[in-house]
């Protein structure tokens, strides 16, 4: 899980810093590992309460039926009324 091509939307990427960006991929990461997988969905609550999704497109099991390309797999940084 979130293995794939990362995407950040317009709206993340110019309203949070390097670090905050940095800090959210690691922690996605961490959790993925700490796991051994996790849900397609994490969410991440900034200081002013401002929800942000971390969307992954495709599951361990998705990814192993031939219907689906390497470039389906990917997940995506957004904020929750981004949806």
């Amino acid at each position: 899980m979130f293995s794939g091509k990362l995407y950040i939307t317009h709206t993340i990427y110019t309203k949070l810093s390097q670090t905050e960006l940095m800090q959210i991929i690691h922690e996605v990461r961490t959790h993925v590992q700490q796991h051994n997988g996790t849900d397609y969905l994490l969410v991440f609550t900034n200081p002013s309460g401002q929800k942000i999704f971390c969307i992954d497109q495709l599951d361990q099991e998705m990814k192993q039926q031939s219907t689906f390309l390497p470039e389906d797999d990917h997940w995506t940084i957004m904020y929750a009324h981004e949806y």
